[in-house]
């Protein structure tokens, strides 16, 4: 980029933003068959537990209300906090709950005997639920305004009941952790005697410095950091928990001491607690989880310190890189099939995927007492990414190196662990290849652990891509000689999941099923006999998507790689050609012979997950799952070709829309969120492909992501050419069509402050493009309330009637 250039774009920042914004404000509603479809209600999910058997409807609340949204929130060390009652902002909620039983062996066709959940207050808000080890309880917190409650419910009776009158502390983590006889909880609690919040006067304490002497501490554009000591003062008051062990009548005894807990959980055989929390000084660069920490045991009867695991410092010199690592242990947590063993990795190469090591992370076991040194149990030439437990001759390590995008699989005897067996090596990338993920269960102590059968063998369940389509399946894997037995294959005219195996000797397991027009409802199958009884009726809840119709489109680049898209028109408009909303997303790919395996299943439910679905309603032909990869070639990474490769995906999903005969290619508008936000503003700057565009919570000025973006992980100091090429900002100038940016007011994605699309805006305006944006005040990231789901669709349909109106027949 020449100088002038880039003094234009600085002249351009100075730009206010008070002048450069429109005076527009309130609320707006979209068109009648838009809002019912925002306005509804989604159906409920349905969990089950495996040893009791018995199972949960589960009902959430709608988007919250921007009242809701307003309310007092604390942005302190990446937590956003309720003050009025110590639990995290923003959080939806469930609001009802029912039970029944699984019909395993029976002719019901139905869930057997489901009844709500009674004796909770009217209009309880609830969230966490845990099931009791045994599945016959299960345990959840309530939320008031000035207060989070602990309560239980007897499955057998469907009473609710609360649990004392405990102040739960919901800030971070999990709260509160069932003990295995199923008799008492594990609660973090509000001190009696909490530290003090800061005084408010104002705060003249002097100058804030930070200072560096030549370490190296690179890290992402964090946003919610603290700026103050009184923000160091108020987060210590609300992190600060005391461990609270509690009955089944309330009883309640402390735990140890007060501390700043982030996490915690109890020992399987329920006498020893492993705590983790976080010590002063805090950091102002970086996130609490960040944060310098100290992870003890404690002897749960008496709360005495039994071992201290880790005394970790500030975590401030991780490389940027996806492979980077803090150095000493982490993933500290209990083996779940032993009564009280410790397990925790940690790197041996400093944490830094640059450095060369012939073993990158070790799995450490250390038994109760502790009075015996800590022993390795294995080890890895690659991050240990994940540890299932089963059994003394089972456990599972997931071992990932996101640089190559390798994924392996390897079965670990604890009892003899110099016999480790490799069960599936396989590329990220490649959903062809994908051998499904290890089902897990709940085992006697509550705790999470391999599905195992009683033969020691081991289902593993996911979704490949077979024949252009997302099929999900089901296998019975030999561990001793990694043979691979088919158990089940979704049916060709549903989309189906395993939501789990309920019994995995007799091969019992729930599925979900849903059509195009038919939203998810659960099913009880049998495997080996294909038997089944449908668990839930629930019905659909936009009855007027039925007039939806998908054409999957299947095409190739000039380069020859394959790639597909769907394209949805309503019924009677089926046979004209229309114009359409691209939306997209593009995704970075290794390999060329992977990136064409992006399909989706043709028979998912139409709901409006995919909000641009909804203008098909309206008379637009709609192109979603539109293939946008961007593909590492001839020995340069996927960024070096990204906008061309970016061209080349628009022209040809717009050539395979016109040969559709259902698209008028003069007439379409491409929208993204987030990096397909990014996508949409370079689309429109190097290209005349578009006649308008629409970005959601975008970043246009990557010298503001300059330790890495998305899959990137050069720095800017590394690739500034790079960078440049590819901030939309620095050539606002060359944007060719109307855009409108949409952005959250309190955005908190490292990668996309609210600033990109604020200074973008200014400079758009101030070089006379045509441009439209807007705050949608209180929203994070991902946009939640009501209004303003209701008003981003208002939105996003008059910038299309503006620029594409519908009534204009194609000639």
């Amino acid at each position: 980029m020449n100088a002038t250039r880039l003094a234009n774009m600085l002249v351009l920042l100075s730009i206010s933003t008070a002048t450069a914004l429109a005076q527009e404000t309130g609320y707006r509603l979209p068109p009648d068959e838009i809002g019912r479809v925002i306005n509804a209600t989604a159906a409920p999910t349905l969990r089950f537990h495996p040893i009791s058997r018995r199972t949960l409807l589960i009902t959430n609340e709608a988007s919250p209300s921007i009242h809701e949204m307003a309310q007092p929130e604390l942005r302190l060390a990446g937590l956003r906090i309720n003050p009025r009652n110590s639990s995290p902002s923003r959080q939806l909620y469930m609001v009802h709950l029912a039970t029944g039983q699984l019909p395993i062996g029976q002719t019901a066709t139905n869930l057997a005997a489901t009844r709500p959940i009674t004796g909770l207050p009217d209009g309880a808000r609830l969230s966490e639920l845990r099931w009791s080890p045994d599945g016959h309880r299960i345990a959840f917190l309530r939320h008031t305004p000035t207060k989070v409650e602990l309560w239980t419910a007897d499955l057998r009776t469907a009473q609710a009941r609360q649990l004392g009158q405990l102040a739960v502390n919901a800030v971070t983590g999990s709260s509160f952790d069932w003990f295995s006889d199923s008799e008492r909880l594990l609660a973090k609690t509000i001190p009696a005697r909490r530290l003090p919040l800061p005084q408010p006067d104002v705060d003249v304490s002097g100058p804030l410095v930070q200072h560096n002497e030549g370490s190296r501490k690179a890290g992402r554009t964090y946003q919610d950091l603290l700026r103050t000591p009184a923000d160091e003062q108020t987060l210590a008051h609300y992190l600060q928990s005391q461990l609270t062990v509690v009955d089944l009548t309330g009883r309640a005894q402390p735990c140890g001491q007060p501390a700043l807990i982030t996490q915690f959980s109890a020992s399987p055989n329920a006498q020893y607690v492993l705590v983790k929390s976080v010590q002063q000084p805090f950091s102002y660069i970086l996130p609490y989880s960040r944060f310098a920490s100290k992870t003890v045991v404690l002897n749960r009867a008496t709360g005495a310190l039994v071992n201290e695991v880790a005394n970790l410092p500030i975590a401030d010199q991780i490389p940027p890189a996806r492979d980077a690592v803090a150095t000493g242990p982490r993933q500290i947590d209990w083996r779940s099939d032993q009564p009280a063993t410790l397990c925790w990795v940690e790197a041996q190469d400093g944490g830094d995927p640059k450095q060369k090591a012939p073993v990158r992370d070790r799995l450490m076991t250390h038994v109760a007492p502790f009075s015996q040194p800590a022993r390795e149990l294995a080890h890895s030439a690659y991050r240990i990414a994940g540890v299932y437990w089963g059994n003394d001759s089972t456990a599972l390590l997931a071992d990932r190196w996101w640089a190559t995008r390798q994924r392996i699989w390897r079965r670990l005897r604890p009892n003899t662990p110099d016999r480790i067996d490799t069960l599936f090596a396989y590329s990220l990338e490649d959903r062809q290849a994908n051998p499904g993920d290890p089902e897990l269960t709940r085992n006697a102590k509550g705790k999470l652990a391999l599905d195992l059968t009683r033969t020691n063998q081991l289902v593993f369940s996911g979704a490949r891509v077979e024949r252009g389509e997302e099929v999900s399946f089901a296998e019975l894997v030999n561990l001793n000689t990694r043979a691979r037995k088919p158990l089940w294959t979704a049916q060709i005219d549903f989309f189906e999941a395993s939501e789990g195996m309920i019994d995995s000797d007799a091969q019992w397991m729930l599925v979900s099923r849903e059509t195009p027009d038919t939203p998810t409802n659960y099913w009880c199958r049998h495997l080996p006999t294909q038997t089944e009884y449908q668990l839930t009726h629930f019905p659909n809840p936009y009855p007027h998507f039925t007039s939806l119709e998908r054409i999957p489109l299947r095409y190739q680049r000039p380069d020859g790689l394959t790639l597909s898209a769907d394209l949805w028109v309503s019924s009677e408009h089926k046979g004209k050609r229309l114009p359409a909303l691209l939306w997209a997303y593009p995704t970075e790919y290794l390999q060329k012979q992977f990136a064409g395996q992006t399909a989706k299943s043709s028979n998912r439910f139409k709901a409006y997950s995919e909000l641009p679905t909804l203008w098909a309603l309206r008379g637009y032909a709609v192109l979603t799952n539109v293939s946008f990869p961007i593909v590492a070639d001839s020995g340069r990474q996927a960024n070096d070709t990204y906008l061309e490769q970016l061209l080349l995906n628009a022209r040809s999903a717009l050539e395979a829309a016109h040969h559709s005969g259902q698209v008028d290619t003069a007439r379409v508008a491409v929208m993204g969120q987030s990096y397909g936000a990014f996508m949409v503003a370079n689309l429109l700057t190097h290209s005349n492909l578009f006649k308008a565009g629409i970005a959601l919570s975008g970043a246009y000025n990557r010298s503001l992501t300059p330790f890495g973006f998305q899959s990137e992980e050069r720095t800017l100091w590394d690739a500034p050419a790079l960078y440049n090429r590819l901030s939309p900002f620095l050539y606002a100038d060359r944007v060719k069509a109307p855009l409108l940016l949409v952005h959250g007011q309190a955005d908190n994605n490292p990668g996309t402050h609210y600033m990109q699309s604020e200074r973008y805006f200014a400079a758009l305006q101030g070089l006379g493009k045509t441009a439209r944006f807007v705050t949608l005040p209180h929203e994070s990231h991902a946009y939640v309330a009501t209004e303003s789901l209701l008003h981003l669709c208002y939105e996003i349909d008059n910038w299309l009637n503006r620029y594409m109106p519908r009534e204009v027949a194609h000639k």
